[in-house]
């Protein structure tokens, strides 16, 4: 079997696996490595030269797109707590070679030990000093602990540098960001519209004592970002095999151009005809924001950590 790889329309390499006859069932994986020292968006085809005998053409190549960066992503960890969420993302982060992680823990004690590579004692204030990471995650964040000055940084920092923000609900503060007037911006920044939380069971916002299957939208089925297998078969089993979340932050309306990912489908927890939405987006200027209704995405490692 004969294999041509081919980087944005240009041959890079040529490959020969060794003759032998495989049953018309078995899945043989071919391993190869490929470097590039030139980043950007690349195109990437891997093109079989198929036997005499082949009556599909159509099985004989496969493309996707990579985006090869030339500098160690830079990520900004903000929390009101160190929840297991954080606690478990931190670690994952810390430990990449690919991935700079500092973090802003608003619970912490000055002094404190983090696995991190810088720890911030509240955000950036200066535009060099925010504009240097490409993306912040926030765990229901505080956002009344920062001025006007810097809340209005970050809303330019994504406007203007096409950066990333997650932003996970949570059952403390994020009901608070719908109080305080000074907090227009922020709720801007969300792709949904929250509404004010009615109760709290347990330490969840919307509480269960069982878990609240997950259900993907058809865009969410699409999103290959959220996908936890390889194919869409695959992911559409994993997904399946996921018991889901035990709470889930009331918001059940999108904004207007918002992406809908995923709900929670437990019908006790509709509000209003609209189950609570569990991942929802939307740009923001030249970035985009990322919206996680609960801090349980951890329970994926039960089933496998590589899904977290």
């Amino acid at each position: 079997c004969n294999y041509i790889f081919t980087d944005n329309g240009h041959n890079r390499d040529t490959h020969s696996f060794p003759t032998r006859r495989f049953s018309d069932l078995e899945v043989v994986p071919a391993a190869f490595q490929l470097h590039s020292d030139q980043p950007g968006r690349h195109t990437y085809r891997l093109q079989v030269r198929p036997p005499p005998e082949d009556r599909n053409p159509r099985d004989n190549q496969r493309t996707t797109d990579v985006e090869i960066v030339d500098h160690a992503i830079r990520v900004l960890l903000l929390a009101s707590g160190a929840t297991r969420e954080y606690r478990f993302l931190r670690s994952l982060l810390y430990r990449d070679k690919d991935v700079t992680v500092d973090v802003l823990l608003q619970s912490s004690r000055p002094g404190i030990a983090q696995d991190a590579n810088e720890i911030l004692d509240t955000l950036p204030k200066s535009t060099e000093s925010l504009y240097r990471y490409d993306a912040l995650v926030a765990f229901d964040a505080d956002w009344t602990q920062f001025d006007t000055r810097q809340i209005e940084l970050l809303d330019r920092w994504l406007t203007d540098q096409a950066a990333g923000l997650i932003v996970v609900a949570g059952p403390i503060h994020t009901a608070a960001t719908l109080r305080d007037p000074k907090l227009t911006t922020i709720r801007d920044l969300y792709p949904v519209a929250l509404r004010q939380q009615l109760s709290i069971v347990a330490d969840t916002p919307v509480g269960s004592e069982t878990p609240i299957p997950v259900e993907l939208t058809r865009e969410g089925l699409d999103a290959k970002f959220l996908w936890l297998g390889e194919t869409a078969t695959e992911n559409s089993v994993a997904w399946s095999a996921f018991p889901g979340v035990y709470g889930c932050y009331p918001a059940r309306q999108a904004k207007l151009g918002a992406t809908i990912y995923a709900v929670v489908a437990d019908p006790d927890a509709n509000l209003g005809g609209h189950p609570p939405i569990l991942f929802a987006e939307q740009f923001y200027g030249a970035g985009r924001v990322f919206y996680i209704g609960t801090g349980e995405m951890w329970r994926l490692r039960a089933l496998d950590e590589g899904y977290f």
